[in-house]
């Protein structure tokens, strides 16, 4: 076999397995996802703490452009947006950016 196809195979061993740990990563990830959206649907919005919400801020904003399918994105956006005025914020946006860390 010649150095160009030796190569080539190992080119392709790379990407393939790339595309595996890919693959990989993002059904943990909509299965994290899912675990999420499980714990917010039970909680009551007055057992979220300031630190907590400003983790998910912070996760919501690191996220754009959101990696999962869009309804996740606009259930995860809703909970931000009634949480908001709890912590003294019109929306998710200007909580994020006012909401101490």
């Amino acid at each position: 076999m010649s150095n160009e196809n030796q190569t080539y195979l190992w080119h392709k061993g790379v990407i393939d397995n790339l595309k595996k740990d890919n693959r990989r990563l993002t059904e943990e990830l909509w299965a994290t996802q899912d675990k999420l959206f499980d714990v917010l649907k039970t909680l009551d919005k007055k057992q979220i703490t300031k630190q907590q919400y400003r983790v998910l801020l912070d996760l919501f904003m690191v996220t754009d452009p959101w990696p999962l399918p869009l309804e996740s994105a606009s259930i995860m956006e809703d909970y931000l947006n009634k949480l908001a005025p709890d912590f003294g914020h019109p929306n998710w946006v200007e909580a994020y950016h006012n909401v101490e860390k």
